[in-house]
């Protein structure tokens, strides 16, 4: 009975092994091609941090926790910067700064503070 059980242990930490070892270098080969297509573009390209074995480890045993945060976050299991939804940032050439995004979030915070204070007044 021992040792049905220590079997199945052994086959899960296998299995979980293994497939964490199949994510970490998918998700490189991922990122990897990400990195050649940014630095193809003239984009800066962060260093990578936890690379080599070290990133080898986090990744095999992390790879649950990772794959749902990717998931969860950017819809795929292996998320780099090139799946990340991009923020329109102004630049020189359009027309005012008052069309990007990130300026409308601002004025509607800025809108939505203003209200709440005259409101707490009345």
């Amino acid at each position: 009975m021992a040792r049905k059980i220590l079997l199945a242990l052994l086959l899960f930490v296998f299995l979980y092994l293994g497939a964490g070892s199949l994510f970490h270098f998918k998700w490189q080969s991922d990122l990897a091609a990400c990195r050649e297509m940014r630095r193809a573009q003239g984009e800066f390209v962060e260093p990578e941090v936890f690379g080599g074995f070290m990133g080898l480890i986090f990744d095999v045993t992390n790879w649950p926790i990772y794959a749902w945060a990717n998931i969860y976050h950017d819809g795929t299991p292996f998320a780099t910067p090139c799946t990340h939804s991009r923020v329109v940032i102004p630049n020189r050439s359009s027309k005012t700064m008052f069309d990007a995004p990130i300026y409308i979030c601002v004025q509607n915070m800025a809108f939505r503070i203003v209200i709440d204070i005259i409101s707490s007044q009345t």
